[in-house]
């Protein structure tokens, strides 16, 4: 039987407090059953920092402003428009390449948002079978492509991807539970075959299809949620069905691993309701810089409220050259203003400043620009959700009060985290007066601050992990399990809790 020293599995966008709820419920026993013979606890996530850009930290131990990702869609340097990076590739090494470098025999199969290499010891399969990754699949080296798709084909897109805008009733619910059911067994069977086929060092793999299954069918969970009496089954929650399916998964995958293996497990950036359309951010900054709305975004709003009224089926085939044509005028809105809104994930928000000497037609001069974020932060702090009186912002703030690193100005100069605690239709602030929100966000769900760790260490019984845990731990931990010497990184190993 092939061994393998350290095995790296994600559960990708499983929400710490289901997990919790349900293992301690008897419902997972599988994950259950490692968490009673790790060390396990949270780890904290990056402040203000969205889903996407959270992998490039786990696998390199670095903070956004020193690896230069905050989402997969960023800035591009000197200008007013943004370019798509699915793969979200960090400016730092990751633990796999310096694992590789290192000689040891490194497997990377189907981690999310992970990015390949030509000079790579081991394999590497890149966006098999991810969230959204399914035009940028790879392999490395190269020749073993033809060999994995002979017997595992090419699966088709996330559910995402392939049932995106769905009619919030029970019918769809179960046509996307079937295709995330289908798309588990795939990573499974390619997991569990490449794992077995030689001994490795390190190994590192995940199960992504919670993410979408968060996405698509929180509704279906959620009581409280607007779609919920339209979208479910009375006595059926289909993401305790998929969860217990990835359970069911996870214990297959780990049942060929001999007694002498290391496992972390690292589940999330976990899930939650989804209320604040990404282009709210940006009205409510035009309301603050008067109302006055640029032709440009005049445009993009009208096409916005024509597509809205499309049959939700009717989008799909639209949705490329609709992001197209959102991109086409971006750049037209945002040179004309003192500050724009930068999409970084559902349940985060960035502000860029139009910074003269920084942007190609910056308005707000240096010497002005502590004084207008701060400015920006406390209206932003002003505003209200109608619906309840509650803040709509969570946490908000300067980036570089958070983050430091010399991509520190790859970032939006101001980063924010939503109140998503209930439906909102519209806001007000002194400020603003009133702006509105027309419609719920295309997807029910939208991913939570919360993660969770397990550490399984050969010897070691159960235990608890630092409540200072961070997802900038992980890596320097594979570093020490692995041999390796410490990483150049900003996190801790957790092994000095084994070891303590």
């Amino acid at each position: 039987m092939a061994r393998c020293k350290v095995l790296f599995l994600v559960v990708e966008a499983a929400e710490t407090e289901l997990l919790t709820r349900w293992m301690d419920a008897g419902l997972l026993p599988n994950l259950a059953a490692l968490r009673h013979r790790s060390l396990h606890g949270g780890a904290r996530c990056l402040p203000g920092i969205g889903a996407n850009a959270i992998w490039p930290s786990v696998y390199t131990g670095v903070g956004p402003a020193t690896h230069g990702r905050y989402y997969h869609d960023q800035l591009e340097s000197g200008s007013y428009q943004s370019t798509k990076d699915g793969q979200t590739r960090a400016h730092h090494r990751t633990i796999w390449e310096a694992a590789s470098q290192a000689g040891l025999q490194v497997g990377v199969v189907d981690l999310p948002r992970a990015f390949g290499g030509e000079q790579f010891h081991g394999l590497q399969i890149i966006d098999w079978n991810t969230h959204f990754g399914h035009e940028a699949f790879e392999v490395h080296p190269p020749e073993q492509r033809e060999r994995i798709q002979a017997i595992f084909g090419l699966p088709p897109p996330c559910a995402c991807k392939a049932r995106q805008y769905l009619e919030p009733d029970p019918a769809e619910v179960a046509k996307v539970v079937a295709h995330i059911r289908q798309s588990i067994a795939r990573s499974l069977a390619l997991a569990r075959e490449q794992l077995q086929s030689r001994d490795w060092d390190i190994y590192l793999t995940s199960f992504d299809q919670l993410h979408c299954a968060g996405h698509l069918l929180w509704h279906g969970h959620d009581a409280s949620h607007p779609w919920h009496a339209q979208g479910s089954t009375a006595g059926y929650d289909p993401l305790l069905d998929l969860y217990r399916e990835v359970d069911s998964a996870v214990g297959a995958l780990l049942l060929g691993l001999a007694d002498d293996c290391s496992i972390v497990l690292f589940t999330g950036p976990g899930m939650g309701p989804s209320y604040v359309r990404p282009e709210l951010l940006d009205s409510i900054l035009v309301a603050l810089e008067g109302g006055r709305a640029s032709p440009a975004r005049k445009l993009v709003t009208s096409l916005k409220e024509l597509w809205h009224r499309l049959p939700q089926r009717a989008r799909r085939p639209l949705s490329s050259l609709a992001k197209l044509a959102d991109k086409r005028l971006q750049g037209k809105d945002r040179a004309g203003r003192r500050c724009f809104s930068v999409k970084s994930n559902d349940a985060v928000g960035g502000i860029r400043i139009n910074l003269a000497g920084r942007e190609a037609n910056g308005l707000v001069p240096t010497d002005e620009m502590d004084g207008y974020c701060n400015w920006l932060i406390e209206a932003l702090r002003a505003v209200r959700i109608v619906d309840s009186g509650e803040p709509l912002v969570a946490d908000i703030f300067r980036a570089r009060d958070r983050y430091a690193g010399e991509n520190i100005d790859r970032l939006p100069d101001i980063l924010i985290e939503w109140n998503q605690a209930s439906s909102i239709s519209a806001l007000t602030s002194a400020d603003i007066g009133i702006v509105r929100q027309a419609r719920l966000p295309d997807w029910s769900g939208t991913h939570s601050q919360r993660s969770m760790v397990m550490i399984h260490l050969p010897g070691h019984g159960e235990g608890s992990l630092p409540a200072t845990a961070s997802v900038l731990d992980l890596a320097p931990t594979l570093a020490g399990l692995c041999g390796l010497p410490p990483l150049d990184c900003e996190g801790t190993s957790l092994l000095t809790v084994a070891a303590g």
